[in-house]
């Protein structure tokens, strides 16, 4: 698994764009606070140094202002008006969820003549997309299918499920690592298992919570990806995305030759980005188990209400529930393990060694 041999690297040049997805799962980090007029500001900024494809809006998707999360400091078709007025050479669009997100949203996003759509779903729940990218494809829209938790399912399935939205016209799929967890070589068992067995294009979205996202992004670009996603000083939900400006200096070391200015670059995340960052570069205990145990932090409320009525440490729950399900979460689940926790926990207590074994519960236990 050699990175960027010789004879690619000149081809490689060309062949992928970056996704800024700052100010959609950066907003995560401040409460979904990014205004209608800092929208306007980073995507101008971002336009104007060259990046290829800028992601905006509430951090969770098109809809959720109005559905049951926190809303964001602006309406969705704010959103899309700053973006499509301060987009000159870029691409812009938005982030989807079925479900949270309707039809009538991306009716409405069509209206803003919007680029893309980002369709997030589980792996499991891949048929659920056709509908909606048949509407994007109808209306124009260059349409990415993220594969939420993409480790939660084999490569095998990830192929099928990949298969089947490329046929119905999806442009591209993502190899998502929500929790960013995964080692290199097992994303590349993803990477392969689509180069060998279809012609299907695909992207990488990764966090950091085990300091791997700009790695696994390089590793993504030797082996073929058509899309890297990106965001300023790596803000985003939970330990962060792959930073910008940390990839784009690693890939000048490789000899590549990009478009962006990277001090420009710099420029605008010192401008728009440092200053709302409470404590840039440290990754919290949690983010760090979380990456571990390979669990998405859209659950941690869950964690830290079935933990706290335990009186158990919301990090042990952690890899005790990862070990049993990484895709759905639930409060009962939590709460039948954290049971069972509880009792393992007491027969181990003068156990000296510490091995995360001890936290992993088998139906046997009792």
């Amino acid at each position: 698994m050699n990175l960027f041999p010789n004879k690619k690297l000149k081809s490689l040049k060309k062949n992928f764009k970056f996704l800024d997805c700052t100010l959609r799962d950066g907003s995560y980090v401040i409460n979904f606070n990014f205004s209608k007029l800092d929208t306007k500001n980073i995507v101008s900024a971002l336009d104007e140094v060259g990046v290829d494809f800028i992601e905006v809006g509430h951090g969770i998707g098109l809809g959720a202002s109005t559905n049951k999360f926190p809303k964001a400091a602006a309406k969705d078709e704010e959103y899309m008006q700053a973006a499509s007025e301060s987009c000159v050479k870029s691409k812009w669009g938005m982030f989807f969820i079925p479900g949270i997100g309707s039809t009538k949203d991306i009716f409405k996003a069509a209206k803003y003549k919007m680029d893309f759509i980002r369709i997030g779903v589980n792996i499991e729940d891949y048929k659920e997309t056709e509908k909606y990218i048949k509407i994007a494809k109808e209306n124009s829209m260059f349409v990415a299918v993220n594969f939420m938790k993409s480790y939660a399912s084999s490569p095998v399935t990830f192929l099928k499920a990949s298969k089947f939205v490329n046929k119905i016209g999806a442009d591209l799929v993502y190899i998502v690592d929500s929790a960013g967890g995964m080692l290199p070589h097992e994303l590349n068992q993803y990477v392969q298992i689509l180069k060998k067995n279809n012609n299907i294009h695909f992207g990488f979205h990764g966090h950091d919570n085990l300091s791997l996202s700009n790695f696994n992004s390089l590793l993504c670009i030797s082996e073929g990806a058509k899309i890297i996603d990106i965001s300023l000083q790596g803000l985003g939900r939970s330990a962060g995305n792959a930073s910008f400006e940390t990839l784009i200096f690693l890939l000048m070391r490789y000899g590549f030759k990009l478009k962006i200015d990277p001090l420009k670059l710099l420029k605008i995340s010192e401008k728009y980005i440092i200053p709302l960052m409470s404590s840039p570069g440290k990754t919290k205990s949690l983010d760090i188990i979380s990456g571990y145990s390979q669990f998405h932090s859209s659950y941690m409320p869950v964690i830290d209400e079935v933990s706290n009525k335990f009186n158990l440490d919301p990090k042990e729950l952690i890899i005790a529930v990862s070990a049993k399900e990484k895709s759905h979460v639930t409060k009962e689940l939590a709460q039948k393990i954290a049971k069972k926790l509880k009792k393992l926990k007491k027969r181990n207590l003068t156990q000296n060694n510490y091995n995360f074994k001890r936290y992993v519960v088998n139906e046997q236990d009792n």
